[in-house]
């Protein structure tokens, strides 16, 4: 409906709260014997914004009941063009979703021009009329958020803002000192020291006397590990699906003093339906990745609390450092060879696959938070194992410790902890209730999504995101808008480049995502059929890449890398998005174009939309002296062959990272795609974290 005008439309940018109260008269539709014994209407709503139809929350469902009172308030961020915003009434199904009922709209101007919005509204219904619903309705513009600590989440949130940390940032699992670090200083003006995460990972566990608690993909020490059961492991393949290695990791600890808690993603609740249980069982994941150990602390004489969390799993693969080597790997990667890709590709042949991640150690108070988050996710998922936790006690630990700083550090950082979580996957303590929402009637964290919303919102000059993903905001797409991808973060981006091009401020967006999508472990034939790829195949597209990576080629919309051209006219824009991940920035590029360009124009100014907002994706290139002898030749006409010749492949990047004008930072374990920002699909962890004595603020306005 309305493609292609509805920018025209009203624009609700901000925080639209919704209280859904109570119905009253709501008719009978409820005819299936099996739901209860009064066998009437089981109503829920469900809150959506028009002309696309985005569902942006639903209700609980009130059994049995003509005047349901659901009595449920939701927070909403948006960022849409709308006409109305429809409130749905429906009958809960027993298996899936549920019938409708009736609806009541409300028009988006009414939403701008009136503070407050409460009264009864009657339901449109089939039959003509039949029961009305009473809401509460406002929007909260954009800029309405509380002064004091600016740079953090400034609504309501379940953890809070810890100060006095320490925390020291890693860019890929090892990073020696290589000749591009010369010159780069520290705070206080010294050489810098790169770091070096799986090393500091390995001492610390090396060092624990009482606690090693993982969570991943993965006595005087305690070992507990929680990892994500893949329901595929031991069908589609012993790895699983996505190669998360789970039922082989457990049987390798099975005789040991290694606690393994191997947990699905479960869903519950009485709306949850046979076929959405099983669902989120098979699809949906624990995603969370961070370590918690135990260290010395040689002041007290007690031990104190150390994490490691980030985007780097303990799994294969995932050892690299910047250097990135395609070929010659036989001292490190030969029994760690990983190459997820580029299909041909062999130890015996090359290349591996780079990988490029960001992780991080935190000490300090939010160490603590960290490991509330764990033993709440264990004690609900892996309760015959609760006698397993380590009684944390001020007997035994410094549960206060606040760790010393040097000059090199640049000073204490203020941390706060994140998640995407529901009650299904963890305990919330009572008192912090009042932080989350609910979706579906489960109570829901999805402070990650928020964040990311809120810094997007209070950048002055620019924001800086590397990821795996970059999908959402298909309600303001031209095409397939109905895509499961509702989450804003890229339409704040494009609404936030909007904004400062009227204002005549410059402002960038880089964002930086995998030049090409894995490819599933055990993926079938049929995945890649050339059918689906407007008669082209799958890997011949990689091959395109791989023989000339400076730039690819979107329908009507070039891509410049550097210099020269793929075109990939023939290759449709969905199959694009499967590929690349790039269909969002290709829309992104087409929404911010349509609002800018015309203001550009007026203006006289000979910058491009696309000046605003930059895409890259990493390729290593290596010189023939790089590969060592002895390698034998890939078959040829795969894609590792085409690497082989051009000694050329993409770097895979698995950061979840935003940077925002060199004062925040964001970093941990969720993609920028629906499953990680729902809150409700995959469990994410991440940090947000400032240091207080580097703002722009203080150094007028510049990046430091």
């Amino acid at each position: 409906m309305f493609p292609g005008t509805d920018t025209e439309l009203p624009f609700l940018h901000g925080t639209l709260v919704v209280h859904v109260q109570e119905a009253k008269d709501l008719p009978d539709t409820d005819s299936a014997w099996w739901t209860s014994k009064k066998n009437v209407t089981d109503a829920f709503a469900k809150i959506s914004i028009l002309p696309v139809g985005t569902t942006l929350a639903k209700t609980k469902v009130v059994n049995d009941s003509l005047f349901p009172a659901w009595n449920e308030e939701f927070s909403i961020p948006v960022c849409h063009n709308a006409i109305n915003l429809r409130v749905e009434v429906c009958d809960s199904d027993f298996c899936y979703g549920g019938e409708p009922i009736g609806y009541l709209d409300i028009p988006a101007i009414r939403l701008l021009d009136e503070p407050v919005i409460d009264e009864w509204f009657d339901l449109e219904t089939p039959a003509g009329g039949q029961g009305s619903v009473k809401i509460k309705a406002s929007l909260k513009p954009k800029d309405c958020f509380i002064e004091g600590h600016k740079k953090f989440l400034q609504e309501k949130n379940y953890f809070p803002i810890r100060e006095n940390n320490k925390m020291v940032l890693y860019q890929d699992a090892d990073t020696p000192k290589l000749p591009i670090f010369e010159g780069v200083l520290n705070p206080d003006g010294s050489e810098y020291t790169p770091t070096r995460c799986w090393r500091d990972l390995f001492d610390a566990i090396v060092a624990a006397e009482k606690i090693i608690y993982i969570a991943g993909f993965s006595v005087t020490v305690r070992v507990l590990l929680m990892i994500w059961n893949d329901r595929t492991s031991g069908y589609l393949s012993r790895g699983g699906q996505m190669g998360t290695h789970d039922e082989i990791t457990e049987e390798y600890f099975a005789d040991s003093q290694v606690q393994v808690a191997n947990v699905p993603r479960v869903s519950e609740g009485e709306q949850v339906g046979i076929m959405q249980a099983e669902f989120a069982k098979t699809m949906f994941t624990h995603h969370q990745k961070f370590v918690i150990t135990d260290a010395e602390d040689t002041e007290s004489g007690k031990r104190r609390l150390v994490a490691f969390i980030g985007g780097i799993d303990l799994t294969d693969g995932r050892f690299d450092n910047p250097e990135y080597n395609l070929f010659d790997y036989s001292k490190t990667h030969w029994e760690d060879f990983y190459q997820n890709c580029t299909p041909g590709a062999t130890p015996q042949t090359g290349p591996r696959e780079p990988w490029h991640d960001i992780h991080a150690r935190v000490e300090g108070s939010i160490v603590k938070d960290i490991l509330h988050n764990f033993t709440a996710r264990w004690r609900k998922q892996a309760s015959d194992k609760v006698g397993s936790l380590f009684e944390i006690s001020d007997d035994e630990f410094n549960l206060e410790y606040c760790p010393p700083v040097e000059d090199t550090d640049g000073g204490y950082w203020n941390i706060q902890l994140l998640r995407s979580i529901t009650a299904d996957s963890c305990y919330f303590d009572e008192d912090r209730i009042g932080a989350l929402t609910t979706k579906s009637g489960t109570l829901t964290e999805d402070s990650i999504l928020r964040t990311y919303i809120q810094q997007i919102r209070l950048a002055d000059n620019f924001i800086y995101i590397e990821n795996q993903y970059f999908l959402g905001s298909a309600y303001s797409w031209a095409e397939e808008r109905d895509t499961h991808c509702r989450h804003t973060i890229p339409r704040e981006i494009v609404s936030k480049i909007t904004d400062k091009i009227v204002a005549g401020e410059r402002f960038t967006a880089y964002i930086t995502i995998p030049l090409d999508s894995e490819i599933a472990v055990g993926a079938t034939q049929i995945d890649f059929q050339a059918e689906d790829h407007c008669g082209e195949p799958r890997m011949a597209i990689l091959e395109l890449m791989l023989l000339n990576p400076q730039c690819f080629y979107l329908p009507d919309f070039p891509i410049h890398f550097s210099k020269g051209y793929i075109r990939f006219d023939r290759i449709s824009r969905k199959i694009t998005q499967k590929l690349f991940c790039a269909y969002t920035f290709f829309e992104m590029c087409n929404l911010q174009s349509k609002l800018n360009e015309p203001f550009l124009q007026s203006t006289g100014s000979d910058a491009h939309p696309t000046d605003y907002l930059m895409f890259f994706s990493p390729c290593k290139a290596e010189s023939p002296d790089m590969v060592p002898e002895g390698l034998i030749d890939p078959e040829p006409g795969t894609p590792a062959a085409a690497a082989k010749n051009s000694l050329r492949h993409p770097i895979y990047v698995h950061s979840k990272l935003m940077i925002v004008d060199d004062d925040y930072i964001i970093l941990g374990s969720a993609n920028i795609n629906q499953r990680s920002m729902s809150g409700s699909r995959d469990s994410e962890i991440a940090v947000g974290a400032t240091q207080i004595d580097f703002q722009a603020e203080d150094h007028c306005g510049e990046p430091r």
